[in-house]
């Protein structure tokens, strides 16, 4: 059993690791764990762009949607139903950039020929918006090597962003990965919920694909009540959707 427990250690220690997660706080801050030719998909959506809103947020969205299914909706039709509130919502709420010298930095990436992809749970028909919001910004994915791939990219794809539910997600991997066009040295994704990350992880390495895991753990969660009573008020009042600090004096005055 020793024996067994050196060799793990020793395998650890001096076989590079072809799979891993690692937590981040700045976007600016993935150049240090890049190398050229790697592959980088980022979800846009509370990693580089966040609302103002508490019910712009995909934690609150993703508390709806479990709500949805609780009361008996499939995911389908979970999904279904926050794809009718997002499209509202785009039109209502305000959305920046969580950090600056993001374009430059976009750019720098791409200068060292380093692909990068967007990922959104946004559904397809706010593309526009979406698409508008971050060229608003200056913020340019790389639509070339993936445009034209497959038929379902066509359905989810747009301008090097892919706009694509989580559980739909390992479905447009396949659509990339499978056939072996693709050979990056490495596939990076960078996302606010770990657990889709490690699920991510789990498909590359699965495939024998190097990945990498960046992780952005979102500041005031919505696990805890406050910021969902924040958003449940400002879904009661939607048609003109409330600041979070007057939301937060309507809690008070409940």
């Amino acid at each position: 059993m020793k024996k067994i427990l050196i060799l793990f250690i020793w395998l650890n220690f001096f076989i590079p690791l072809q799979a891993e997660i690692i937590e981040c706080h700045q976007f600016l801050d993935i150049k240090l764990f890049l190398y050229p030719q790697d592959m980088v998909f980022t979800e846009i959506d509370e990693v580089l762009v966040s609302s103002t809103e508490t019910i712009a947020s995909m934690p609150f969205l993703n508390v709806l949607k479990q709500k949805a299914m609780d009361e008996g909706l499939t995911l389908n039709q979970a999904t279904q139903r926050l794809n009718a509130l997002w499209s509202k919502i785009l039109q209502k709420a305000h959305f920046q950039l969580k950090e600056e010298n993001l374009s430059p930095f976009f750019k720098a990436l791409q200068n060292d020929h380093i692909s990068i992809f967007g990922f959104t749970a946004r559904p397809f028909s706010s593309q526009l918006p979406t698409l508008m919001l971050l060229q608003q910004h200056d913020l340019h994915f790389d639509p070339f090597r993936l445009e034209g791939q497959d038929d379902i990219l066509k359905t989810v794809l747009s301008e090097g962003l892919f706009f694509v539910s989580f559980d739909k997600r390992l479905e447009i991997l396949d659509s990339l990965f499978l056939d072996g066009s693709l050979n990056p040295t490495r596939v990076v994704f960078a996302d606010y919920n770990l657990m889709n990350l490690v699920q991510t992880q789990l498909y590359f390495e699965e495939r024998k694909i190097p990945f990498l895991g960046l992780y952005f753990p979102i500041k005031n969660r919505s696990e805890c009540d406050y910021p969902i009573q924040i958003g449940q008020i400002q879904l009661k009042y939607f048609n003109s959707i409330l600041p979070n600090h007057i939301a937060r004096s309507l809690i008070h005055g409940q």
